[in-house]
């Protein structure tokens, strides 16, 4: 559920359906559902000139009262109207954070934390799915930037084991893991591999070698077509706690969350991946249900995930965070401000196309002008983007699971429609 076959391809689809008035799949918005009129609005034409008489703890105004500041209204008749769009998807929360050097910042928490309440607050914590990729990514890219490792190095050169275990992943290179050019199955999109179980005990506490094997066993072929696989990212955590004698729980906290001060994002052990309170609910409901049984699972709609053990994710979908500090994963490149210049550059121009219909590099999606990657684990999903040509970042979450991405494209598309998600 992290790498979903749905929410992957529909974030492309997002492109050619945002602003329009049709879809083919009740998962998925319109412009007309996440925006107040037909026709999308563009961020600067909901803005102010004055600092409002008034403001709640979910606006954040950096204009010192005498620029323009995001107009709440707007974007909280659009908030409205994404939940209400995703009711059937058991969305009951939906969170947003807007950088915007031209009209300042935003940030707010709409609907309830569950289905029971409280309210949703900015201080909610949620799981934020493969975004995680990009925080692994960024850790094995500052061991190269140290010279631990090289982008061409093997599987066998830095897993010898593992190389020995698995013969078929012995010759693929870092590169090949980063970009998901290695051919190795996702072990979350294979019937009756490891979803069946998450679903029947959902205490299960994963092993990275048993993902590995997972997703080895549902094949590897290095011919195919580039494919999105949580496998790949599985192998990278392994190989950087290899190279540097630590966990990748640490890893990430000294080298990236700390650095950049995100004191809410973080990669739990897995043995124990609650997440800590205040906490929003996750729920599976609507196309979520119809994507479990694809991979062999049945469950009754409306499940509560909460407390599900999520080691099934790790370094490849197993973090979590609040919204301001999901924002600042954004702001800062999704890492690259931690990079050294070239390698931050070779990560956003080594893209590949996938098979499902959009281009990935070194650890991160291009969503043309966008850039950051979504996330979806079993009851959440979110995402985080960053523009470069304008300076924008934006981080979008909600708890719900199997159609969200959609709206979030058209949500991002009817505020900046010169740079629609694609």
């Amino acid at each position: 559920m992290l790498s979903r076959r749905v929410s992957l391809s529909v974030v492309v689809a997002a492109a050619l359906v945002v602003a329009s008035c049709g879809s083919d799949d009740t998962s998925s918005s319109s412009t007309e559902s996440v925006a107040p009129t037909t026709e999308a609005t563009p961020l600067e034409s909901v803005v102010t000139t004055e600092t409002p008489s008034e403001t709640t703890d979910s606006m954040v105004d950096t204009t010192d009262g005498g620029g323009a500041v995001v107009d709440q209204a707007a974007i909280d008749a659009a908030a409205a109207a994404f939940l209400a769009d995703q009711a059937a998807q058991g969305v009951t929360a939906f969170y947003v954070a807007i950088s915007d050097p031209v009209a300042g910042e935003f940030s707010s928490a709409y609907g309830d934390a569950s289905v029971d309440g409280p309210a949703a607050t900015l201080d909610d914590n949620f799981r934020i799915g493969s975004i995680s990729k990009t925080v692994t990514a960024t850790v094995i890219l500052q061991l190269v930037d140290s010279g631990d490792l090289a982008l061409d190095d093997t599987v066998t050169d830095l897993l010898p084991d593992l190389a020995a275990e698995h013969p078929e992943i012995a010759d693929l290179t870092v590169k090949q893991l980063l970009n998901m050019t290695s051919g190795i199955s996702d072990y979350l999109n294979k019937v009756d591999t490891v979803v069946p179980v998450i679903v029947e005990d959902p205490s299960t506490v994963w092993a990275p070698e048993q993902l590995v094997a997972a997703g080895v066993a549902a094949g590897v072929d290095e011919t195919r077509p580039p494919g999105y696989s949580t496998t790949n990212f599985i192998i990278l955590q392994m190989i950087a706690e290899a190279v540097t004698g630590s966990s990748l729980q640490d890893l990430i906290a000294q080298r990236v969350t700390g650095p950049l001060g995100l004191d809410t994002m973080y990669l739990p052990p897995n043995d124990d991946t609650t997440l800590p309170d205040p906490a929003t609910h996750g729920y599976i409901d609507g196309s979520c249900v119809a994507e479990l049984a694809e991979d062999g699972a049945t469950i009754d709609p409306g499940t509560d995930t909460t407390d599900w053990n999520a080691s099934y994710g790790q370094g490849g979908g197993g973090m979590t965070s609040t919204i301001a500090d999901l924002l600042g994963w954004a702001e800062s490149g999704v890492g690259n401000s931690l990079l050294e210049p070239a390698t931050a550059d070779e990560r956003l121009t080594s893209f590949e196309l996938l098979a499902e219909g959009f281009f990935y590099g070194l650890g991160v999606m291009e969503l043309d002008p966008w850039f950051g990657h979504e996330g979806e684990a079993i009851g959440w999903e979110a995402f985080a983007l960053t523009n470069p040509d304008s300076g924008v970042s934006i981080a979008i979450a909600g708890n719900g699971c199997g159609g969200l991405i959609t709206g979030f494209a058209s949500f991002i598309s009817a505020l900046y429609p010169d740079a629609p998600i694609g």
